[in-house]
């Protein structure tokens, strides 16, 4: 058993069935059969909807179904932080990266921090600078009463 299929297989929200001879099973796959971080985001009593692309990658639009290059970059919000998971799609190592604005499950103008390699919490605000109330990046405020300006 892989670690990054029973991720996927957790984060998509599917029945975990577990068919392994659990006393003969090796030790890795019995920790990743106990990795509680991955399994309580699939039983998430408030969140039972899957993790969604946000993100195609390998210069694929957004939302475009392409057997050629899958989604690389998944997010959605749960119960314990914004939740991303990101796929290696080729059979190359690679260097996965993006800009975590573009996903909707971050808001603009708040801090994060990174939990475990799959969550990021809510830390708050950001701090005020120039005595604006809130900044995010790509020169984006928000102010109190909702308004939003960006330039």
């Amino acid at each position: 058993m892989r670690h990054n299929h029973f991720t996927a297989w957790a984060l998509l929200k599917s029945s975990l069935f577990i068919s392994t001879n659990l006393p003969k099973a090796s030790e890795e796959a019995r920790e990743i059969l106990k990795n509680h971080v991955i399994i309580k985001i699939n039983q998430d009593p408030n969140f039972g909807e899957s993790i969604v692309p946000f993100c195609r990658g390998n210069g694929q639009p957004d939302y475009v179904s392409n057997a050629t290059h899958p989604t690389q970059y998944w997010s959605d919000n749960s119960s314990y932080g914004v939740v991303f998971m990101l796929l290696n799609t080729l059979d190359i190592p690679q260097k996965l990266f993006f800009n975590l604005t573009g996903s909707w499950s971050i808001r603009a103008g708040r801090l994060y921090n990174v939990s475990t390699s799959l969550l990021l919490n809510d830390a708050g605000p950001e701090p005020s600078a120039l005595g604006l109330p809130c900044c995010g990046i790509y020169w984006q405020y928000t102010w109190p009463d909702g308004a939003y300006y960006s330039s």
